[in-house]
């Protein structure tokens, strides 16, 4: 599953940043490539940048599709369950909203007007038949709880403060632990929605050694940085997107190097004493 997802999100990258501009410039003949190429060198990565971190809720969604909804984007394999969590706290349309918002910059960094329309007819079509058609879908296939989750989560209108329904997630953060006890200081202030806090000394000893969030809802449970990547979609929009951006493979991988060569790796942690 998550193999085929990976493979449509580089297909899709592919045929938006690429395919596409080549298709239009051979239409269209005009400066093609040279106005990113020639660009000075600064403000072309600072325009990747960006669009990178655009496409991030995108390529979010698609994990969660996999990971959460066992399904992919292609109708044809759809998610099995109703997935409501990771961006879609925030946006029920997460896909397609960073896929014309990156086309449309992508256009303006390649100065194309063409390109630009075709940004404006895939924003159009998504907009149009694709949410009538994944609507129908979705109402039929998940009832009354797509119903009540579209009531509160819009298409191409971001919430700040993320959607909850059902069963909270747990986050096991050790009491013992110095750093674990400072973030968990930091994050209650916050008030994460659908989050609910246990000392990680609660269970068996020798049986968690780092950061553990379990979704609640059946899903597996992660530890380490994708657990706090997972715990900061609870917060808001902005820190959802940096949690996302933290789960992204080889991202999360690199980041879990560096904090266990800096000597905040597994611990094993020793059950409270009872009398």
């Amino acid at each position: 599953m998550r193999a085929r997802t990976a493979i449509q999100i580089a297909t899709s990258g592919l045929l938006f940043l690429y395919l596409v501009p080549e298709i239009v410039f051979a239409l269209k003949p005009g400066a093609g490539w040279s106005p990113l190429l020639q660009e000075a060198g600064w403000r072309r990565q600072i325009g990747v940048q960006i669009l990178l971190l655009i496409a991030v809720p995108g390529v979010s969604a698609a994990m969660e599709f996999a990971e959460r909804g066992h399904g992919t984007p292609i109708p044809y394999d759809p998610p099995q369950r109703l997935v409501t969590s990771g961006m879609y706290r925030y946006c029920a349309n997460p896909m397609q909203m960073s896929c014309a918002l990156v086309m449309f910059l992508w256009a303006g960094m390649l100065q194309n007007v063409w390109l630009i329309l075709a940004a404006v007819t895939s924003a159009v079509y998504s907009a149009g038949i694709a949410q009538w058609d994944e609507g129908e879908d979705l109402a039929h296939r998940f009832g009354n709880a797509w119903r009540d989750y579209r009531a509160a989560v819009h298409n191409w209108r971001v919430r700040w403060r993320p959607y909850h329904n059902g069963p909270s997630a747990r986050i096991y953060i050790a009491s013992s632990c110095g750093p674990c006890s400072e973030l968990r200081l930091w994050l209650e202030p916050r008030r994460p929605v659908g989050l609910h806090f246990i000392d990680a000394e609660e269970l068996p000893s020798g049986s968690i050694r780092r950061l553990r969030y379990d979704p609640g809802d059946g899903s597996s449970t992660v530890e380490g940085v994708r657990a706090m990547g997972r715990v900061l979609e609870h917060l808001n929009f902005g820190w959802a997107v940096a949690g996302a951006s933290l789960r992204l493979p080889g991202i999360w991988q690199g980041v879990q190097l560096l904090m266990d060569a800096s000597g905040l790796g597994p611990r094993t942690l020793i059950p409270p004493v009872r009398g």
